[in-house]
């Protein structure tokens, strides 16, 4: 059964973001796609160094029944569109042998906690006291600098935001409809993985957003390889 094969910047992602894939997932009615424990960067610095990004694809690349490979990183304070644009021309030099998309939170993944906050303040996470429960109301999830900050004021007296503790049961909270209307950047990584799955099912390669046209616009690179792969491969 084909997976997608996550790279990720931390500890935290390594158990929140196959949380994450398997919800979107379910959402899509692909049961037929699996997710595979990610690949830890330890840091996006590792990946934009000589070599590092290429290094952590070839790795995914060798994941058993490899389909797609999801790229999710923060963008902190740049601008996500520049960190993909670079990362997508050093893939499409490195040569494709499976799909490879590429998403960037705005800020940082904590920000889709931001844009469903109504659907975690007030409950428990893994046993742990959680964020307090109040009225809020955030005009802009993107445009806070500092989400884990922000979480960090909401948890009870001597308790604080840890990623490795928390982002997996905040993800589990996620109400993905909410961060969809609310958050560009969530609704770029849903479109991300939209892309990954149609490039298994045709069993093309890929790599997006690719910015080769003219316009400068993100666009996917479909060089098909059709009866090399198809959609139902065990």
């Amino acid at each position: 059964m084909p997976k997608i094969v996550p790279i990720v910047e931390g500890d935290g992602e390594m158990t929140a973001a196959p949380i994450l894939f398997r919800k979107l997932l379910d959402e899509m009615n692909r049961y037929d796609i699996q997710v595979a424990s990610p690949k830890n960067a330890h840091g996006r610095g590792n990946l934009q160094k000589t070599d590092g990004l290429e290094k952590f694809v070839k790795y995914a690349w060798k994941e058993p029944d490899c389909g797609a490979i999801v790229i999710l990183l923060d963008a902190e304070q740049e601008c996500p569109k520049v960190i993909a644009k670079d990362f997508s021309q050093r893939i499409i030099a490195l040569g494709v042998l499976y799909p490879v998309v590429i998403a960037c939170a705005k800020r940082m993944y904590e920000t889709w906690f931001l844009a469903s906050m109504e659907t975690i303040v007030g409950k428990d996470l893994n046993g742990r006291p959680g964020l307090a429960n109040k009225n809020l109301t955030i005009s802009d999830v993107e445009s806070i600098k500092g989400p884990k900050g922000w979480l960090n004021d909401l948890f009870p007296p001597g308790r604080a935001y840890r990623e490795t503790a928390d982002q997996e049961a905040m993800t589990r909270l996620l109400d993905t409809s909410l961060a969809k209307e609310r958050s560009r950047s969530f609704c770029r990584l849903c479109h991300a993985l939209e892309q990954a799955l149609e490039a298994i099912d045709k069993g093309s390669k890929i790599v997006t957003p690719s910015f080769t046209n003219p316009d400068n616009e993100p666009r996917a690179m479909g060089n098909t390889v059709a009866g090399k792969r198809g959609k139902g491969r065990q």
